[in-house]
């Protein structure tokens, strides 16, 4: 079979991030565009630990005493994995069919990290994620590959799963997500039949897409009103109803009132706007703000001698069930103090040192306060003291 177009679950995944970037992705693969070279370390370290998760659960099979066929595929013979994945499945002799290969005759391909045999002598699909908890995204992959075994063995499989980065295992009825995603994949393929003109619209995805330069650039150019600080992509749709398109245009706008928008948030974002179109073109722009009672720097306590300002540092990515919390820093007294950590018996340490630190310091000044970026220094040491079971009462 010669395949004259080629989409993979990541496609859909795209389009569902954002239809710009699932438009981009088609001109990659019309030759129409080159993928951007990101050198991005995270990305790779991401990949790196992801591969070690699927190696380690390999690993596992294989010390249960299950039988694996590896199936060995390639870019240049996609059919031919196919077809070996394909026999082994029907022929039912392996307990595990890893990196199975599947091409539909619509085109769409792609591999399954593991394909499992059940008690029945049918096949379910299981993906291993580096992540904590399962994710929308995670449920199209598998309804493709579920869908694609069925087609197959003659009969949709009754579950798929998600060997997650701590090891545990969820599974999902594929008859709850299967008709999803067909809606999803028709979706698509109607946008790819015939692409229409898209914009790269701020969207959340956009913090780990390998266009965000590309796109930063093109806001850039139209100076898009996305450049205004603290911008909400509903209020661009407003000010795009009311003729305006871009930050200048909103900085010198005169209008009162804009259809759909509160008249505070108006004078908000226009106010914004304006600093920022002035800094442009005047190379400063600055605004000073009235003290208010109980807002802002008013709501800070006064200060103690004792006062402590405190970080946490970890690695996300020590081990695929958890991070390592490698660091606790405090600046007292003029001076920094670190609490360091390299495994886990030293994170355990650190913990109960810094904790210790604290406590014996109120003891010294009962009115201090710990100064702290983020709610996640407290959620922080109290899972470390969970864990641990200690320091609890402190």
């Amino acid at each position: 079979m010669q395949l004259t177009r080629t989409f993979s679950p990541s496609h859909l995944n795209d389009f569902l991030e954002c239809e710009h970037l699932a438009a981009l992705g088609l001109a990659v693969a019309r030759g129409e565009l080159a993928r951007p070279d990101v050198d991005d370390p995270q990305a790779e370290l991401i990949r790196r630990k992801g591969d070690e998760h699927e190696r380690a659960y390999l690993a596992q099979l294989r010390a249960e005493g299950k039988s694996i066929l590896v199936v060995e595929s390639d870019d240049r013979d996609w059919e031919r994995a196919a077809e070996a994945t394909a026999d082994a499945i029907r022929s039912g002799l392996h307990d595990v069919i890893y990196q199975g290969a599947f091409v539909d005759p619509e085109g769409w391909r792609g591999l399954a990290d593991f394909i499992e045999q059940q008690p029945d002598g049918s096949y379910e699909v299981s993906d291993t994620k580096l992540a904590r908890h399962s994710k929308p995204y995670f449920l199209l992959q598998l309804s493709f590959y579920s869908e694609q075994l069925g087609r197959i063995q003659g009969r949709l499989p009754e579950r798929m799963h998600v060997v997650l980065g701590t090891n545990d295992r969820e599974s999902f009825r594929v008859a709850d997500f299967i008709a999803y995603y067909r809606r999803v994949r028709t979706r698509f393929l109607e946008f790819a039949e015939g692409p229409r003109a898209t914009y790269p619209h701020p969207v959340p995805h956009c913090d780990v897409c390998a266009w965000k330069t590309v796109c930063e650039q093109r806001w850039i150019d139209d100076d898009y009103p996305s450049l205004v600080a603290n911008m909400r992509r509903s209020w661009i749709g407003k000010l795009a109803d009311a003729g305006i398109t871009t930050l200048e245009g909103l900085a010198l706008a005169q209008v009162d009132a804009i259809e759909g928008m509160r008249p505070e948030i108006l004078d908000r974002i226009r106010d914004q706007a304006r600093m920022q179109y002035e800094a442009r073109t005047r190379g400063h722009a600055w605004k000073l703000l009235p003290a208010q009672a109980d807002h802002g720097l008013a709501l800070l306590p006064r200060p103690s001698e004792g006062d402590v300002f405190y970080d946490i540092e970890g690695d996300p990515f020590y081990e695929a069930a958890r991070g390592l919390e490698y660091l606790h820093g405090v600046i007292v007294d003029g001076g920094f103090r670190a609490f360091w950590a390299r495994s886990r018996d030293e994170e355990q340490r650190a913990f109960e040192q810094l904790v210790d630190f604290l406590t014996e310091r109120l003891l010294r000044y009962p009115d201090l306060h710990v100064y702290h970026y983020s709610p996640y220094e407290t959620s922080a040491l109290k899972r470390l003291a969970g864990e641990y079971g200690t320091r609890e009462e402190h």
